[in-house]
C-alpha cells in the first residue's frame, strides 16, 4: 500500500465534499446490497451506496492526483473516481481488487475516530503470517493506493458512529478489461487536456 496525505488542495477538497451534499437527494445511487458480489459482503449487513463523481470533479481530481498515478497510465483505459457513503453496519470483506491496475481510497470525512468502525485493514504482500495486519484509520485528504494487488478490508461501521463514513474510491481500469466484465465505464481523458 502507498499512502499519502493532504493530495488535494483546499479548493478541490471543498468542491468533492460539496458535489457529494449535492448529490444526496439526487436518485443517482447504486447499493452494494444489489451490485456487489457476496464474496466481499461477507460478514457486513450494512449498505454502501456509491455514485458516479461528476465529469468537472473527475478533471480536477486527474490533474491533482496526476503524480500519483502517472506512472500507471500507460496501461490504463481510464480513471474512473466513485463517491461511496459507507451507512451504519456496511463495510466489505476480504479482497485485492484484482481486476483493476489499482484500487484507491481518498477520505473525506473532516473527523473519523477509531471507535466508529469503517477502519481500513491490509495485508502486506510479502507478509506469511495470515493474522499479521496493518490498520489505518481513514483521515481527511489521505490518499491509499494498492497497486500491489494486497488484500484489504473494512471493517464494518458502527451503528454509533456521529456520521456516514465517506470517501471517493478510485479504479485504474487496464485496457484489457471489456464491456459486461462489471465495471462501469465512463470515458474520460486522462490529464492530457
Amino acid at each position: 500500500m502507498k499512502i499519502h496525505k493532504n493530495v488535494l488542495s483546499p479548493e478541490t477538497l471543498s468542491r468533492c465534499i460539496y458535489d457529494l451534499g449535492y448529490f444526496r437527494d439526487k436518485a443517482v445511487w447504486k447499493n452494494s446490497g444489489l451490485f456487489w458480489h457476496e464474496d466481499v459482503r461477507v460478514g457486513t449487513t450494512g449498505i454502501v451506496t456509491q455514485t458516479l463523481v461528476s465529469l468537472d470533479i473527475s478533471k480536477l481530481l486527474d490533474a491533482e492526483l496526476d503524480k500519483y498515478f502517472y506512472e500507471y497510465k500507460k496501461d490504463l483505459k481510464m480513471i474512473e473516481y466513485q463517491f461511496f457513503v459507507w451507512n451504519a453496519l456496511s463495510g466489505i470483506s476480504t479482497h485485492n481488487d484484482s481486476m483493476y491496475r489499482f484500487g484507491a481510497t481518498l477520505y473525506l470525512n473532516p473527523v473519523w475516530k477509531m471507535d466508529w468502525g469503517g477502519t481500513f485493514l491490509w495485508k502486506d504482500k510479502n507478509e506469511e503470517d495470515y493474522c499479521k495486519w496493518n490498520a489505518l484509520c481513514p483521515e481527511q485528504n489521505m490518499l491509499v493506493i494498492n497497486d500491489e494487488k494486497e488484500f484489504h478490508l473494512v471493517s464494518s461501521i458502527s451503528p454509533h458512529a456521529a456520521e456516514e463514513r465517506y470517501s471517493i474510491q478510485i479504479w485504474g481500469v487496464p485496457e484489457d478489461i471489456s464491456p459486461g466484465s462489471g465495471v462501469t465505464l465512463r470515458e474520460i481523458k486522462a490529464s492530457n487536456n
